[in-house]
């Protein structure tokens, strides 16, 4: 997120942006004044922790699908994937 100064930069898609590093990722860029795309596979969740509010664009994504995937990283300048490590992705 260093290099991303401001409103110039992004959209930025954060993969995992309803969990706890993302969130906080989120926040990060926002405060930079970095246009967000808050990936999630439930957008109703990530409204109610307030991504929405903070500015950001909300996306369904499951990094499972990838069709969803695709058109969540449309015309996105950089993906920072913060989802933790799940047994079932093998």
């Amino acid at each position: 997120a260093a290099s991303l100064s401001g409103p110039t930069d992004g959209p930025v898609l954060v993969v995992g942006a309803t969990g706890n590093t993302g969130r906080r990722v989120v926040a990060q860029l926002r405060a930079k004044g970095v246009a967000v795309r808050a990936g999630s596979r439930d957008p109703k969740k990530a409204s109610a922790l307030g991504l929405a509010a903070s500015g950001a664009d909300l996306v369904q994504l499951d990094v499972l699908d990838k069709a969803s995937i695709e058109a969540a990283m449309q015309g996105c300048t950089a993906v920072i994937c913060a989802t933790g490590f799940t047994p079932s992705f093998n």
